[in-house]
């Protein structure tokens, strides 16, 4: 059965509370953990005298039965040290809440199904609408549509992943060649001042070290960098991809030969700077669209040779990638329109000619075109350069046929107001072509 679980913390490690319970959800017998949310931190709710949470939301195939699964959610919160004594809503050591069991409407005890504040909480909402966006509650109402009635978020914010990025994503060759090429540019010849003054057999420890908050991205090509500088390195990860750090916290930790650790540093946080600047952006795009339909999405407006890393840092940052590359996906443009004859004459053409499995995409002008492609057989429409009024007359005209994507004129302090005009997407090449490099540092200790 598919069941939804929603974590909570806001005593002690709130990230290591929730990262155990999500543990120990893995380990229930005939249970499976199919999705996890972002973190969010967020503000008290009821009790307002009480540090911030963290939250954020699983999803279980399970063969357990609601009655038996809410056992197994007591004993895991027992086990990290939760009492129910004190305040109601106060604060906790954990909290695990079965939000949604299937399509169960049950009273049975203190088990309710779905959740009887479930509707009432942004905490709880954006999380699910992340792992679900699509899912419509028990009494038929779409999650979309319950959490628009709550109005604006507000106290919500992302703070990285739970769990952190899969690094999988990232060729393995090409994490390789542009660490070697970063190294040969910087010190193809070697490094004229180390040589000198640091003696070969010194030994050193040093840390990556945040000057200010953000989202980690790029340890994978970091940590190469290290290895090819000097293969006996000990290079560790404090962080993963995708997770938040704050000021003063360390991202890698270095041990070894303080040569190596010195001719790697430039072009190790040269990578490191840029790609978590890059999630950390995201980030704040993700932000400011909570609570609405739109999720941000990158562009082709990548540094040439760097494309595969700066893709992977949106997605560390929670926004999802457009096309990769002119041969992933048909986007027919303005200047294919004007070649082609128009929107229509464009799409059939493409419908018929491009092989089964590759999605085609229209550029359009106009909530009438927006119109005229998805009934041309569209199976997305970007939304170019339009206002908030005709983008919300393009979302009323499409009415759900088709995903819709918001680009051109987009920017910080118009985001939050085009997300809500319903689009699916909003592109933003600003994420990758004009980001500030995340403030890091590298700190030595003999």
């Amino acid at each position: 059965m598919r069941a939804f679980v929603g974590l909570g913390a806001n005593l002690g490690d709130r990230a290591a509370a929730l990262r155990g319970a999500l543990a120990a959800l893995r380990r229930l017998s005939g249970t499976r953990v199919t999705g996890v949310s972002s973190l969010y931190e967020t503000e008290p709710v009821g009790f307002a005298d009480q540090p911030l949470f963290y939250n954020a939301a699983v999803e279980l195939d399970t063969e357990l039965g609601p009655g038996e699964l809410l056992e197994r959610m007591q004993e895991i919160e027992a086990a990290a040290g939760r009492r129910r004594e004190g305040p109601r809503f106060g604060p906790r050591e954990l909290d695990l809440d079965l939000l949604l069991y299937g399509d169960a409407v049950l009273t049975e005890g203190e088990l309710e199904l779905p959740h009887p504040r479930l509707a009432q909480r942004s905490f709880v909402l954006v999380p699910l609408a992340e792992l679900s966006p699509n899912l419509v509650l028990p009494d038929g109402r779409p999650l979309r549509q319950v959490l628009a009635d709550l109005g604006e978020v507000r106290g919500v914010r992302r703070r990285g992943f739970l769990e952190g990025l899969d690094e999988a994503d990232l060729p393995r060759g090409e994490v390789d060649r542009l660490a070697r090429r970063g190294l040969a540019e910087d010190a193809g010849r070697g490094d004229l001042t180390t040589r000198l003054l640091v003696p070969p057999e010194q030994l050193a420890t040093a840390d990556v070290v945040a000057r200010e908050p953000g989202v980690v991205a790029g340890l994978a090509v970091a940590r190469e960098v290290f290895r090819r500088a000097d293969p006996e390195l000990v290079c560790t990860a404090c962080r993963r991809d995708g997770e938040a750090v704050a000021a003063g916290e360390a991202l890698l930790r270095l041990t070894g030969r303080a040569r190596g650790i010195l001719i790697g540093e430039r072009v190790a946080l040269n990578f490191l700077q840029r790609l978590s600047g890059i999630a950390t952006d995201t980030e704040r795009a993700v932000n400011l669209l909570l609570g609405t339909p739109a999720r941000v999405a990158d562009t082709r407006k990548t540094t040439p040779g760097l494309r595969l890393l700066e893709k992977h840092a949106v997605r560390a940052g929670g926004g999802v990638n457009h096309r990769f590359a002119l041969d992933d996906l048909v986007l027919i443009k303005d200047n294919h329109l004007l070649l082609a004859g128009g929107v229509r004459r464009a799409v059939e053409r493409a419908r018929r000619a491009a092989p089964f499995a590759v999605r085609v995409e229209v550029e359009v002008e106009t909530p009438r075109q927006a119109q005229e492609a998805v009934a041309a057989g569209a199976d997305l429409i970007l939304l170019d350069n339009m206002s908030p009024a005709d983008l919300r007359e393009a979302v009323r005209r499409v009415a759900g046929r088709c995903p819709l994507e918001a680009s051109g004129g987009v920017s910080w302090d118009n985001l939050a107001e085009i997300g809500r005009t319903g689009v699916d997407f909003v592109s933003m090449g600003a994420l990758t072509h004009s980001v500030r490099a995340l403030d890091l540092s590298l700190e030595v200790e003999l």
